[in-house]
């Protein structure tokens, strides 16, 4: 399963078993997808419940067939991160899975490989405060070239101009652009040596720290989710 609540949609998926360590060829089972920049809490546990059934129905099986959660841990807004990170958490634990972090920059520069970019490549998110997140790739793959970073609008076109193409919600000039929002069905490009720890990443212009998710938030995520969850 993949839960991404990053940025402006809401989206919860079950994908075939098999693809994520070789990289590529996961088939989606159950997707799930609402554009959103609130209110992620409310409808999250309902499309995590209508992903899973959808999958029961397309490969059998159920709740007891997700044995590795993947959950996007940013850059991204604060409070959609913190609800998809403590509902990936309580999942895990009440499925037994294995948890994994996945960077929003990873699910966009995943897609334009998927798209046959193969190319040196800079993935640019529009950031609030007129700021611009950043992360680059190497050729080829998903190697990446740098821990994501945010850097003011008056920055970013300097910085981008080392970069023969961009990808992402931020343009720059007439370098060219694969416009793409992250996608969970991007995680069929990502190895899981790529993985990372389900830990939430807060970047800022000046620094960039790991935050930890309150307790009681995640007995409340929880608490939703086993509604919702109900047989």
């Amino acid at each position: 399963m993949v839960i991404d609540t990053a940025l402006g949609a809401c989206v919860a998926g079950v994908f075939a078993d098999g693809g994520v360590d070789a990289g590529a060829g996961l088939h989606v089972l159950g997707l799930r997808s609402e554009q959103m920049t609130k209110g992620h809490q409310e409808r999250l546990a309902g499309m995590v419940r209508d992903a899973v059934a959808d999958a029961a129905k397309e490969a059998g099986g159920g709740f007891e067939a997700i044995d590795r959660i993947g959950v996007t841990v940013g850059p991204g807004s604060f409070t959609g991160l913190r609800v998809g990170l403590a509902a990936g958490r309580a999942l895990a634990l009440a499925w037994g899975a294995a948890l994994h972090g996945i960077r929003s920059t990873q699910l966009v520069a995943a897609a334009a490989r998927n798209s046959g970019r193969a190319e040196e490549l800079l993935v640019a998110l529009t950031a609030p405060r007129g700021q611009v997140w950043v992360e680059a790739f190497a050729a080829g793959g998903l190697q990446s070239l740098g821990a994501p970073k945010a850097l003011e609008a008056s920055d970013f076109d300097a910085f981008a101009r080392n970069f023969a193409s961009i990808a992402g919600t931020a343009t720059c000039g007439d370098i060219p652009c694969f416009e793409q929002s992250p996608r969970a069905v991007a995680v069929s490009g990502l190895a899981c040596s790529y993985l990372s720890k389900a830990e939430l990443l807060y970047v800022r212009t000046a620094d960039a720290g790991v935050f930890q998710i309150e307790t009681p938030f995640c007995r409340d995520m929880t608490r939703a989710l086993s509604i919702a969850l109900e047989p």
